[in-house]
């Protein structure tokens, strides 16, 4: 295989920033970095699946980013072997810093735009919704959390899922971990109901974060709605290996490995049955 085709195929593996934005701004900078520590389950027939990852909220005084910790690391970190064209520098960094939550949130004023690398889609989905979409409930309990004083809060239906936020007045940023936005003080933590899905608070610190926005050109950016993003979203997850061997990825590999990589693939689409926001 040519090395730009290598390139290319390690690259799909990298996440990409938003194209809109990085016409306009080719670097962004935050001030404060939030760490929300996330507890999911990916599962809902095996509960006792349980993932984490550090999670980190990158705000300024116009928009803010939400992604996973070791996604900005591994960004940081990839910039300079990709611009030399160092295919064994990336690879080196894919190892380094893994994560299985390939999205990126920024909020603006108006609006939340998610992105997402969908697996085996070689493509950056993005779609937008308003922050009007989230109809809070404010309730008059209040909590003591890691010594902060956090008010209640719930958001009912958003992402077919019912959730309890705590938020703290005291802490004026009208943000949180993934989309969730638009109550008085910063959320200190958040579940569903059922807690397949939480968010804690573990830290904030006055940092500035510098990050270049859209430097992986080989992976095209498509906006979409938010109704085929998910349903894009169970093709490539339920077709993954059928869309790879139908591009020639496969080509000299052994039966019996392929069948491996197949089952694998099955495997891991019905596992992940437990999206945080449901079609």
């Amino acid at each position: 295989m040519h090395r730009k085709s290598i390139l290319a195929l390690v690259c799909t593996l990298l996440i990409q920033w938003n194209n809109s934005i990085a016409q306009k701004n080719l670097q962004q900078t935050f001030n404060n970095q939030i760490v929300y520590k996330i507890v999911y389950k990916p599962d809902s027939n095996d509960l006792t699946n349980i993932k984490s990852e550090d999670m980190e909220l990158l705000t300024n005084d116009s928009m803010s980013l939400f992604r996973s910790v070791n996604t900005g690391m591994r960004d940081s970190a990839a910039y300079l072997p990709y611009i030399n064209n160092n295919i064994a520098g990336i690879m080196k960094v894919l190892q380094t810093y893994r994560t299985s939550l390939y999205y990126n949130i920024v909020k603006t004023p108006s609006d939340i735009s998610y992105m997402e690398e969908i697996i085996s889609s070689t493509r950056i989905s993005n779609y937008k919704e308003p922050k009007e979409a989230m109809h809070w409930e404010l309730m008059a309990d209040t909590l003591t959390i890691n010594g902060l004083h956090c008010q209640k809060a719930l958001l009912a239906g958003y992402g077919h899922r019912n959730w309890t936020a705590w938020f703290c007045n005291d802490i004026p940023i009208s943000d949180g971990p993934y989309k969730f936005c638009g109550l008085p003080g910063l959320i200190v933590k958040i579940a569903d109901e059922k807690e397949y899905w939480s968010f804690t608070l573990e830290g904030i610190a006055n940092k500035h974060t510098h990050v270049i926005i859209n430097y992986y050109k080989e992976l095209p950016y498509t906006q979409i709605d938010k109704p085929t993003f998910f349903k894009d979203k169970k093709y490539f997850l339920f077709n993954g290996y059928q869309l790879k061997e139908a591009k020639g990825d496969f080509e000299g590999i052994d039966p019996q490995v392929k069948e491996k990589l197949k089952a694998s693939n099955a495997k891991r689409a019905k596992e992940d049955n437990n999206w945080i926001e449901l079609p």
